[in-house]
């Protein structure tokens, strides 16, 4: 619908990926979210006596607080968007100011994480000799790309 709008020519989905790739990458994006919400969880269960009950709860709540958040174009990295759901949803399961730190701790653990996880790719790319991502941030390509035409 979105390529008519744009008057381009349509692409049909399944010539992205192929069906078998499609449900592969679906199993490993709802693997990601439930280790991540389940970590959420933990970190719950770290900070404040939380049910083992409440782990259904936690997982589904961090997972539609994080495509909210995302999807929120108005705040850069869904700030303030995420924490607003998790304190209204976590404080019918314990008391707002404890939901409000949970909140606050969650997105300072998930930006750490998120850091360190850029930082193992810069080292993995130094280590391994081809730093595509070095190149890509100074605004060169990789000794592989072709070279464009220069600009007249």
């Amino acid at each position: 619908f979105g390529m008519r709008v744009a008057g381009r020519e349509s692409v049909e989905f399944n010539r992205l990926l192929p069906p078998r790739q499609i449900v592969k990458v679906t199993g490993m994006y709802v693997g990601a979210f439930l280790l991540n919400g389940l970590g959420f969880y933990l970190l719950i269960a770290s900070i404040t006596d939380y049910s083992p009950r409440y782990l259904p709860l936690a997982v589904g709540l961090f997972g539609l607080a994080a495509v909210v958040g995302l999807v929120s174009v108005f705040a850069p990295a869904g700030i303030g968007v995420r924490e607003g759901i998790l304190v209204v949803v976590l404080q019918t399961t314990m008391p707002v100011e404890r939901a409000i730190l949970v909140s606050l701790v969650a997105r300072v653990w998930a930006t750490v994480l998120d850091l360190l996880l850029i930082a193992g790719c810069f080292i993995y790319d130094q280590l391994s000799g081809e730093q595509l991502l070095i190149n890509a941030l100074r605004g060169r390509g990789s000794e592989n790309d072709t070279p464009s035409a220069p600009d007249p």
